[in-house]
């Protein structure tokens, strides 16, 4: 489980720093304080040496640069690396570096630079190629070279053209990452892909539980085929109807629930990440790293009265699959409902992370449980 987390210099970071973190992690504060790009920076740091990572968060904030060289339908959109970058402005060498990582261990430090590089003949094979480094203070004298994304991470380390990032766009599949609960017909796509790794199996039991907190009467429920256009419909069983019912028109905060609790059940199906630094991130119980889910605005669409059973099951399933959840919210009710399931549960700490902004820059402020509860007692504004 990571301990605490530090960003430099990606997005509207210049220098974040969280001191401590806990199993079930909530994120709050104003607009644009950054909240949905510190759940980006996880997802980045927990995906290292993936070019479809680095694409999808390109994609997800239409960071393209259009223009003639842009061909969607060959598959080929320049992507904005700059959007990556903290004030957009990437450089080489350090002034442009993206650090990610917990704090004091630079060993497993994800590291994210710009360099320029050009394509030179390699004179042992004939007809090949390599990629070489061009130093700033030449880049005069070699016209011809362009940027590229230097990754690096202890002694690992690769290197990323752009134009092999806009070119070879990711294939449609699963989001590379920890889950993501997001928006939009993305979201759909994504719940049904996930599905099939949880049906049938012990998880699909607690992914009704969860909806049941909402509508006790659902029994099961299922994918199929769409009648008409692509996709699958999620249909539901009701214990007095006999005909199931699609999801949809149970309202958006059903469908909220159903992607909350089928990520938490899926987050336990990804694969041990293989490239750079993660493997160090130990567990002292199994020996393996854990997974993480990330939720963008945990509230959207539940009604108030339903959230401390929401958290209450989060906790519990987290605690489970050995999980370690982050989620942001802007809701009050959130909050407080936050903080009743995390004094509650023994086994597992909850920690709310503030993000404020302070002479033109952004810091975390850390409560842990017991400050929690006097800052929900007094109605602090923490949000």
């Amino acid at each position: 489980m990571l301990p605490s987390f530090e960003i430099v210099g990606f997005r509207t970071f210049a220098h974040l720093r969280i001191e401590r973190l806990g199993r079930v992690n909530l994120i709050v504060g104003r607009n644009n304080v950054g909240k949905t790009n510190l759940l980006e920076a996880l997802r980045l740091y927990s995906t290292p040496g993936r070019v479809e990572a680095i694409q999808t968060l390109l994609l997800d904030h239409d960071e393209v640069v259009l223009g003639e060289k842009s061909q969607p339908e060959r598959n080929i959109l320049p992507l904005a690396v700059e959007g990556l970058f903290f004030d957009r402005a990437p450089r080489s060498g350090e002034l442009g570096e993206i650090r990610l990582g917990p704090m004091g261990d630079e060993s497993i430090a994800l590291r994210i630079q710009v360099r320029y590089v050009k394509r030179v003949r390699n004179g042992l094979e004939a007809g090949k190629e390599e990629t070489v480094e061009i130093a700033e203070n030449d880049l005069a004298l070699h016209p011809d070279a362009f940027p590229s994304l230097l990754l690096l991470q202890g002694r690992t380390r690769a290197t990323w053209t752009i134009e092999h990032l806009s070119k070879q766009l990711h294939a449609a599949g699963m989001p590379q990452g920890p889950p993501w609960v997001g928006f939009g017909k993305s979201g759909e796509e994504v719940a049904a892909k996930q599905w099939d790794a949880v049906a049938l199996r012990d998880g699909e039991a607690r992914v009704v539980q969860a909806l049941q907190l909402i509508e006790p009467r659902i029994e099961r429920i299922t994918l199929v085929n769409r009648p008409w256009g692509e996709g699958r419909l999620v249909m539901a069983r009701f214990r007095d109807r006999a005909d199931p019912v699609p999801f949809k028109s149970l309202g958006d905060g059903m469908f909220r629930m159903y992607q909350i609790a089928l990520a938490i059940e899926y987050a336990r199906n990804i694969p041990e990440p293989r490239f750079l630094g993660w493997s160090r991130i130990k567990d002292e119980g199994n020996g393996r790293p854990e997974a993480m889910v990330l939720i963008d605005e945990i509230e959207n669409g539940i009604h108030y009265t339903v959230l401390p059973d929401l958290w209450r099951f989060i906790f519990k399933v987290a605690k489970l699959h050995n999980l370690q959840v982050f989620a942001t919210t802007h809701s009050w009710d959130c909050i407080e409902a936050f903080q009743k399931a995390a004094a509650e549960d023994e086994e597992s700490e909850g920690v709310l992370i503030r993000l404020e902004r302070k002479n033109d820059r952004i810091r975390a402020v850390v409560f842990d449980e017991r400050e929690l509860a006097i800052v929900t007692k007094g109605t602090i504004e923490v949000r």
